[in-house]
């Protein structure tokens, strides 16, 4: 007899993550602007001035850009005659260990610590910027970061400019102390807001699971119906922050290997599909080859061959759009195309 041991485990069929693990470190930028100090006040440095932005923002019940305005008249002052012009902030940094000999000479701003920034970089200097000669025998050459010769580099921290992580491994106190970048894309979505304007909306292969974790489309083509549904769930505001607005309407969505037909007269198009002419309607069929926010990649369905020329683009075996708008430029359907290769008339959109 056959027992159930485990429900609800969702596994998922790749990567969710790059394989590198990074940290996060703090470091200091000088003289941030009152805009940015009352949207981000929680990272200033000195306690006095962050305790005076506050204050300023609670007597305006939260509204900061209400507080904002409110020091055209009545400034904050430091001291007497001394009004808060600027301030020094905590800036987060996710940083990465490599070794030495994976450094380039590209990489010397990027080192994190001053002194080996220097030393690294008279090492290459020395080697006219030829990283292979200069790191290739450090056994019988060993780069030291003291005069004395008493400690040895071996590997380097360094900023890596990274934005979109998500963590991974917590400490025993519950600390982050491991953070991964996210996959490849799952999707994008396309929405209209409120205004009529077109938003994208890029969603990872990290997130998609996660929606799915908690109970969410992976890809929501109805926003509204989605946050009424989640409204009285105890969720992490990062996965809050990860899904459409509330109202935005659904346009259209674009995953790798889907089919669009693209750069056809409309009229033509419905001739064709009334008729079945799939013999046309293939001469403008295209594939997803890849996608990433702003810059979508179409191949002709019939090309085998990965060629970015720019004979291939002005033949038309491929387009590539760097935009929602020039997406659209193209009069795209999407279409749904069965195991047989006929086409799902059920499916058949006009964006």
């Amino acid at each position: 007899k056959k027992i159930v041991l485990q429900v609800g485990i969702i596994v998922p069929r790749g990567a969710l993550h790059e394989e590198n693990v990074y940290g996060k470190i703090k470091t200091f930028e000088e003289k941030k602007l009152p805009k940015y100090l009352f949207e981000n006040s929680h990272l200033i440095f000195k306690p006095l001035i962050r305790e005076l932005i506050e204050n300023r923002i609670n007597e305006n019940e939260g509204d900061i850009k209400k507080a904002i305005v409110s020091l055209a008249k009545n400034p904050i002052k430091l001291k007497e005659g001394v009004n808060l012009e600027y301030a020094t902030c905590f800036k987060e940094e996710y940083v990465i260990k490599y070794p030495l000999q994976s450094i380039k000479a590209n990489d010397i701003n990027s080192i994190i610590d001053k002194r080996l920034r220097e030393v690294v970089g008279e090492r290459l200097k020395n080697y006219n910027n030829n990283e292979k000669e200069a790191f290739k025998d450090l056994k019988n050459f060993p780069l030291w970061l003291d005069k004395n010769q008493t400690i040895q580099v071996k590997t380097l921290r360094c900023f890596t400019g990274l934005k979109a992580v998500e963590p991974v491994k917590i400490n025993d106190i519950g600390d982050t102390i491991g953070y991964v970048k996210p996959g490849n894309n799952h999707h994008i979505a396309i929405y209209t807001d409120k205004s009529g304007k077109k938003q994208e909306h890029a969603v990872t292969f990290w997130s998609s699971v996660e929606r799915k974790k908690y109970g969410v489309p992976a890809i929501i083509t109805n926003p509204t119906e989605v946050w009424d549904t989640i409204l009285d769930k105890d969720l992490p505001e990062s996965f809050l922050n990860s899904l459409p607005l509330l109202d935005w309407i659904f346009e259209v969505s674009l995953q790798q290997n889907e089919m669009f037909i693209l750069g056809m007269p409309e009229d033509d198009y419905q001739t064709a599909i009334d008729k079945k002419d799939y013999a046309l309607l293939s001469k403008y069929l295209y594939r997803v080859q890849k996608i990433a926010p702003g810059d979508y990649v179409f191949r002709s369905h019939l090309e085998t061959k990965l060629d970015g020329s720019n004979f291939a683009k002005d033949i038309k075996i491929f387009y590539r759009t760097q935009s929602s708008d020039a997406f659209y430029s193209l009069n795209p359907y999407k279409l749904k195309i069965d195991n047989l290769g006929q086409i799902n008339s059920l499916n058949v959109n006009h964006l």
